[in-house]
């Protein structure tokens, strides 16, 4: 008997993209800019292999499966001079048939005894809709820009203005998330972008393959222009957060605005047409309020005074005319006092005992009409040893302290904040109302404290509160 060939041939593909990209070939999805593709079947082919390249999305029809969404033009393969069984081909981006992002290239092929052979990795034969096993197929990618970079500050006080000297910029260009597929779970309703599909493989762990393999970008321009056109170049300066998103530190700044320039370069050399810019303002620093009521108002600080003399915080022009603070670890304690007339200044009455208002303690403000309390209050100096108060046994009346010294609309647990002591109860009080709130430890829900609220605390021992 003479011996039938009845195995189908099978094909190497090889994609090479721009020179000098490591990892997944990828070139510019430009009109002139291609991906080369070199075919090696295994036996010689009745006729140059077909070559097509596809691209991909998920769920199409409600499989919840990656799948081909568009099969790219039918490509002839090109025999390769001094080569057996190989065929090349290229295609710019256009030319493929297939959109921008991630690519696959599925070849067809017969032999001389008419089998038919095809690469691997699609559930049936080439076309829309059809399951797709990236871990299976030849990948490149085509990209034609760089994503125009989210540019933001911290801190703020509202939108592109700061009180901060010293502001920091984040830059995060999305080079990593601009080819995402959208997953749906068999939902079209709930999609999920997502840069990573696993495929499951027979004796043998999951195959995780990434949408997009080139999320480097390099940062070429990093300027600070201010109000003048005063170029500051801080290229250089900047911290690294991802591959493609940085932070930098600003220079100390005055009152003022000032525009942020920056540019970049992906893998392929993809730039912004036109520099990125976030415009930011620097203001002065506002002063921090407390909203007080006529009659007795329980109250605290969330940081100390820039100037925390009581002349200065509550001053001569405030209706304020008495403030009162329980401190039994004070040798003046354990009330300290502070009254006046109206429209003098507290240090006229040579009897008070409360000379201060700082942060930690609660105090007992006494006014005749709704003006605030208004004092400065500058940022914490991160390169300080965090506060901490001292609590005794029994009764302490409490302030609300807050490293951000954020307004008197936030809030925190009072089980988080006073973690640090052996607490069982605890009040604060209404001036409006003339309301006494209880709060108790472990409570559901859990007690809450405001910024700007004084509180009477019942700790079990002699403590210390590390707010």
């Amino acid at each position: 008997k003479i011996a039938t060939d009845k195995i189908a041939p099978s094909f190497t593909v090889t994609i090479t993209g721009a020179s000098g990209v490591s990892g997944r070939p990828v070139n510019k999805g430009a009109a002139t800019s291609k991906l080369s593709v070199s075919v090696v079947s295994d036996e010689p082919l009745n006729a140059a292999p077909t070559i097509r390249f596809m691209d991909f999305d998920y769920d199409k029809d409600g499989d919840d499966q990656l799948e081909v969404k568009t099969v790219g033009t039918s490509l002839t393969g090109v025999a390769t001079a001094g080569a057996t069984n190989t065929w090349s081909t290229s295609a710019t981006q256009a030319g493929s048939g297939v959109a921008i992002g991630l690519v696959g290239v599925h070849v067809t092929g017969t032999d001389k005894n008419g089998n038919a052979g095809k690469t691997a990795g699609l559930g049936a034969a080439i076309a829309a809709n059809v399951s797709a096993d990236l871990s299976k197929i030849a990948l490149a990618q085509f990209d034609n820009a760089l994503p125009s970079p989210t540019i933001t500050m911290t801190p703020t006080v509202s939108s592109n203005t700061t009180e901060s000297t010293k502001p920091f910029i984040k830059i995060a260009f999305g080079e990593a998330k601009e080819a995402q597929i959208n997953t749906t779970n068999g939902n079209p309703a709930t999609q999920t972008p997502v840069d990573s599909l696993s495929f499951a493989q027979v004796n043998a762990a999951a195959v995780k393959v990434e949408i997009d393999a080139h999320n480097d970008v390099t940062l070429t321009k990093l300027d600070l222009v201010d109000a003048d056109g005063t170029i500051t170049d801080l290229l250089g300066t900047q911290g690294v957060v991802s591959t493609d998103s940085f932070v930098v530190a600003l220079p100390t700044l005055a009152v003022g605005t000032y525009t942020v320039k920056v540019n970049g370069t992906d893998a392929v050399g993809n730039k912004l047409a036109s520099d990125a810019t976030y415009a930011l303002t620097v203001k002065a620093r506002a002063a921090y309020k407390v909203a007080l009521s006529p009659g007795f108002n329980l109250i605290s600080l969330p940081g100390d005074p820039t100037a925390p003399a009581i002349d200065s915080v509550l001053p001569s022009t405030h209706p304020a005319t008495t403030v009162l603070s329980y401190q039994p670890d004070n040798a003046a304690g354990p009330w300290l006092v502070a009254t006046r007339t109206s429209g003098t200044d507290w240090s006229a009455n040579s009897a008070n005992t409360l000379t201060e208002i700082r942060s930690g303690h609660g105090y007992w403000v006494q006014t005749g009409a709704f003006t605030a309390l208004s004092t400065m209050i500058p940022e914490r100096d991160p390169s300080q040893v965090l506060p901490t108060f001292p609590v005794v046994a029994g009764w302490n009346l409490l302030g609300v302290v807050d490293l951000a010294v954020a307004a008197t609309t936030a809030t925190v647990s009072a089980d988080t904040y006073l973690a640090s002591i052996t607490w069982t109860v605890a009040y604060t009080f209404d001036t409006q109302s003339n309301a006494w709130t209880k709060i108790t430890k472990g409570s559901s829900p859990a007690g809450v404290l405001n910024n700007g609220q004084g509180a009477w605390v019942w700790s079990e021992k002699k403590d210390v509160l590390a707010p």
